[in-house]
């Protein structure tokens, strides 16, 4: 849902993106947390299924199965999505 509502954003405004941050925290019990970032770059998109294939097979693929506590997403390195070089 997060993310979904990030590329419309994007849509609207007329932008790409082409980094995605993703960040988690676990609680791991006892008032113990651990915390996780992960940056990726990827061609510039606004496609909400784009970006959630980057997010599954480039981010949660690389996590371990702990249940999180919370999470965020951020999209950066925005260019005008007119200008977006795709694949060749």
């Amino acid at each position: 849902h997060l993310l979904a509502k990030a590329a419309e954003r994007l849509r609207a405004k007329g932008m790409a993106a082409q980094r995605l941050h993703f960040g988690v925290k676990w609680q791991l019990g006892q008032g113990r947390f651990a915390r996780d970032g992960r940056d990726v770059t990827f061609h510039a998109t606004n496609d909400t299924l784009a970006l959630v294939r980057i997010l599954n097979e480039r981010v949660l693929a690389q996590l371990p199965l702990l249940k999180p506590f919370r999470i965020g997403v951020a999209l950066t390195d925005f260019v005008p999505a007119g200008t977006a070089q795709g694949d060749l």
